[in-house]
């Protein structure tokens, strides 16, 4: 009998903040968040939290998002674990 070793899932929820390395070595968070496109049709996008801005590409399910940070070296901050604050 071979035992094949169990790859951990990754659960990603709206409000989640994903932290990774690009590959020129920058450290970069986005926060993922329910958009919609100019046809009016709901999907999940990625906010950069750095620049404040919206990435371009929107997603239809969160396992689209996931395939995004798989191959790179990424953390998940769960949004249950955020506090945000007015600055």
């Amino acid at each position: 009998m071979k035992f094949i070793e169990k790859t951990q899932q990754i659960e990603l929820e709206v409000g989640d903040v994903v932290e990774c390395i690009n590959s020129s070595g920058k450290k970069i968070r986005y926060i993922v968040i329910r958009a919609w496109d100019t046809n009016g049709l709901w999907g999940y996008g990625l906010v950069d939290l750095d620049n404040s801005e919206q990435l371009p590409q929107l997603f239809d399910d969160m396992g689209e998002v996931i395939k995004e940070f798989v191959s790179l070296s990424h953390r998940i901050i769960k949004s249950v674990n955020l506090e945000l604050r007015e600055v």
